[in-house]
Formats: C-alpha cells, structure tokens, sequence
C-alpha cells in the first residue's frame, strides 16, 4: 500500500525522528544520506484556501490514509463541483481538487478531507469553494462522493502542521519506512 505524504509526516512525527534515524542506520549501515528537515522550500497554502468536508463514514474496506482512497475521493470532489458549477453558473471551467490530508478521530466513523480546489493553476479561495459546493444538497453531495457528507464544505481552521518543510530523502526511503514499520 502507498501511504499519503501527510500521514507519512505524522507517523514519522509520532514514532520519532530520532527512532526513524537509528532504524535506518540499524537496518542500512551503508545509507549516505538520511531524512532531514529544513526550511520551509515553498509557501505553504493559507488557511483560507483549504477545505473540509467531513464524511459521516466511508466503507470498511476504505483505507482513507492510501493514495487509491485519495485519488477516488480527488475524483468524486471534482465531479461534484462540476455539478455545482452547471448549477450555479451554468457553465464548466474544469476544476481540480487536491487533498492535503485525510484524518478519522479515533472511535469516531467520521472522516475529514482537507483539500484545495483550483481553476487550472490558480488555487481559489475557500470561502469560494465552499460557498460553491455548498449550492447542492447534502444528499446530492453524498451521491457524488458514495458517502454521506456531515459537513459539505468548510474553511479549514488553522492548526499546527508540518506543512512548508522540504524533506531531503534518500530514493527509496518511504518503501524503507513502509516495510519497517508497517503491520503487513
């Protein structure tokens, strides 16, 4: 399974950057280069440009931190804005949704997407998008992504993040990481 960049970053926050180091000199002695975090290489995204929708649940089978599950949901997010801008403008510029992260609180069956949406290059503004999304219905929006929205669109609030730092890493590293720490 690939795993998205965010929950990467989070699981090697949780485990320890300093457990991530000694594992990789344990098991690869003749690695010349390790993960290392520095400045920020690009402006991360503004708040005001990232969106929520939180789903009541997704399907068991769903792995909500796997690229599939992301790529699908991008997809369905696309097809529903699609749906709102016919209704809303009667027109259709092709927009694109990238998630940022997805997340479940544990013993809860809700799932959050955080994500941008962009008209070509152009990232729009939240307060745009979600008013956009917002057009549909909560039913309308829920047979477009196959499940049912608790939230359809909000500006995402602020929160601490990893987000902005560049990670130097050595080809091959997130497979490393995958298979030392992963439970298959």
């Amino acid at each position: 399974m690939v795993y998205i960049a965010s929950v990467v970053v989070e699981t090697v926050k949780a485990y320890g950057f300093d457990k991530v180091l000694a594992d990789i000199r344990q098991h690869s002695p003749l690695v010349m280069a390790v993960l290392l975090p520095v400045g920020p290489w690009a402006p991360s995204l503004s708040v005001h440009l990232q969106l929520k929708t939180v789903l009541r649940f997704v399907g068991p089978a769903d792995s909500i931190n796997s690229c599939s599950f992301v790529q699908m949901m991008e997809q369905r997010l696309e097809n529903a804005f699609e749906e709102a801008q016919d209704k809303v403008m009667e027109s259709y510029s092709g927009l694109s949704v990238e998630i940022q992260s997805t997340s479940q609180a544990i013993g809860s069956p809700a799932v959050s997407l955080v994500y941008v949406v962009k008209n070509q290059a152009a990232i729009l503004n939240g307060t745009v998008s979600s008013g956009l999304l917002n057009q549909l219905t909560a039913e309308l929006v829920g047979y477009f992504l196959f499940f049912p929205p608790l939230v359809i669109a909000e500006r995402k609030c602020p929160t601490a993040s990893w987000e902005g730092f560049e990670w130097h890493v050595l080809p091959g590293f997130f497979s490393l990481f995958i298979y030392l720490f992963s439970d298959t």
